[in-house]
């Protein structure tokens, strides 16, 4: 903010005075739900840029503040307006008016924390590990014997699911795709968490993914098929920890 609170005096004092019902409703409509005051933010310029140009000019702005019940005069909504617009174009753009709201609740403490996500909420559960090592044992036990009992082959039949639902076709998918691919293909439903950890096992440069934040990370086919083939090896000698947490799944199920 260029003028985050004029503090000149005289007449600035007034402006400030004047201004503040206008920030006041501003930060109470974002404080609604503070882990989600962008999105409520950014919802409130859309509405404000009526004409959808993707910036506010000074008449959508006086409107836009007039719809939330208060009224500046045009001296008022001026001094408003160069407090947002950062770059002084005489327009305001998203980012701008975001970063307004921001620092504006920075300084009235009320700027809430990151939200963790999902996975992390879902990892502070106290049986949350033992849960997930279900989770995977049973994961892997599904897509192991989808694969191994595919009369074309495991590796055919991974690579056909693979790119059943890679849409781009560019031999990697993103964490929703996969999500999707595991379910429809595999019978496999796992929780953020569970995917996160699920994920970590087919590559390490997935180490740090956040499985619920979207397609960010990418999943690539051929660590896919390359953690299916190392699974199907270790059935020979198979890894204690999962495999306890699958004696455990199939003595829940009575099998």
């Amino acid at each position: 903010m260029k003028a985050q609170m004029r503090q000149n005096g005289g007449a600035n004092d007034y402006l400030v005075k004047a201004t503040e019902g206008a920030w006041t409703n501003i930060l109470r409509m974002a404080n609604e739900d503070p882990r989600g005051w962008q999105n409520r933010i950014k919802n409130m310029f859309k509405r404000f840029d009526t004409d959808g140009s993707g910036d506010i000019d000074i008449e959508e702005l006086g409107a836009g503040i007039q719809s939330l019940g208060v009224k500046l005069t045009r001296h008022e909504l001026n001094a408003f307006a160069s407090d947002i617009d950062d770059d002084g174009g005489g327009t305001i753009g998203l980012d701008e008016f975001i970063t307004a709201v921001s620092q504006r609740l920075v300084m009235e403490g009320k700027a809430a924390p990151p939200p963790l996500t999902a996975a992390a909420r879902e990892a502070l559960h106290p049986d949350f590990a033992k849960r997930c090592a279900e989770a995977r044992a049973l994961a892997w036990e599904n897509v192991i014997v989808a694969a191994s009992s595919d009369p074309r082959g495991w590796k055919t039949a991974v690579i056909f699911h693979f790119e059943e639902f890679d849409s781009d076709k560019i031999g990697q998918m993103g964490t929703r795709q996969f999500l999707t691919m595991l379910n429809h293909a595999y019978g496999v439903d796992l929780t953020p968490g569970q995917l996160e950890a699920f994920l970590k096992e087919i590559s390490l440069n997935l180490n740090g993914i956040e499985a619920d934040a979207g397609d960010d990370a990418l999943i690539d086919r051929e660590d896919f098929i390359t953690a299916v083939g190392a699974r199907l090896k270790a059935k020979a000698q198979p890894d204690p920890v999962l495999e306890g947490a699958w004696i455990k799944v199939r003595r829940t199920c009575g099998q």
